[in-house]
């Protein structure tokens, strides 16, 4: 009896051995999925972050800018070579004279 209670003994010091090497192992594990838990909710956050800054973007770029505004209020500035001519500027029959010079 005295060897199979040295027998008994020595199993049961390997199975505590596998159990706390089997502990640790879940500990990191458990470890390692809540880091990246919390790592994913952080790339969460800023993929909200980010898609709200694209909508306030989208809203700004929608709106009227007032800048632009302004200069089409104004007259703009005429030039001679645009064609800004009216029919009374040119009288059509020195355009289009058959006449002797």
């Amino acid at each position: 009896m005295d060897g199979s209670a040295i027998i008994e003994e020595k199993y049961r010091m390997l199975f505590d051995q596998q159990m706390k090497k089997v502990d640790k192992q879940m500990q990191l594990m458990k470890d390692t999925i809540q880091a990246m838990a919390m790592e994913f909710q952080a790339v969460k956050s800023q993929m909200a972050d980010l898609q709200q800054m694209r909508s306030q973007i989208l809203e700004k770029a929608k709106q009227p800018d007032t800048q632009k505004a302004l200069p089409s209020d104004a007259k703009p500035a005429t030039h001679p070579r645009q064609g800004n001519y009216k029919p009374a500027d040119v009288d059509i029959q020195k355009m289009f004279y058959f006449g002797h010079k």
